[in-house]
């Protein structure tokens, strides 16, 4: 109480939680919400990387039909340099073994492959070395390992 006898507000003028004490607990409302909401959480689908949960079901034969059906994108390389046809166009990898154009998806059946990735050109070219100007289709047949 005050010196006059008037009961005084303790806190802000106004009474009550501050402006920024209302955003903290806006904020803290929306994260527990969050947390007891799995089904509004989604899991991230990287487009370079096909997986086994995306292949599940779906039947294919071979590596060249799921990425055909799935990641048709990585089939139409668009050429970095003019030396591009040159070279063969989107080289396939297999375990870091280089086995050759796009034909040779088709030769690696579905049941032995664990992810399919996609590198652009630049990445290639870091990983593997030149004459990787449209990029590659690495297929792996063991957990992830880049």
């Amino acid at each position: 109480m005050r010196a006059d006898g008037v009961a005084g507000r303790v806190g802000r003028g106004r009474g009550g939680i501050g402006r920024g004490g209302r955003r903290l607990l806006a904020g803290a409302c929306l994260a527990a919400l969050a947390g007891c909401a799995p089904s509004l959480q989604h899991e991230h689908v990287d487009p370079q990387t096909l997986t086994q949960a995306q292949f599940d079901g779906a039947h294919f034969h071979n590596a060249y039909e799921a990425v055909q059906a799935l990641r048709s994108n990585w089939l139409n390389a668009r050429p970095m340099s003019p030396y591009a046809a040159l070279e063969g166009g989107v080289q396939v990898y297999m375990g870091n073994v280089r086995l050759g154009g796009l034909s040779e998806l088709q030769a690696i059946p579905m049941s032995t492959v664990v992810y399919i990735r996609h590198f652009d050109a630049l990445q290639a070219t870091e990983r593997w070395g030149l004459n990787h100007t449209q990029g590659v289709i690495f297929v792996s047949t063991h957990p992830v390992q880049w």
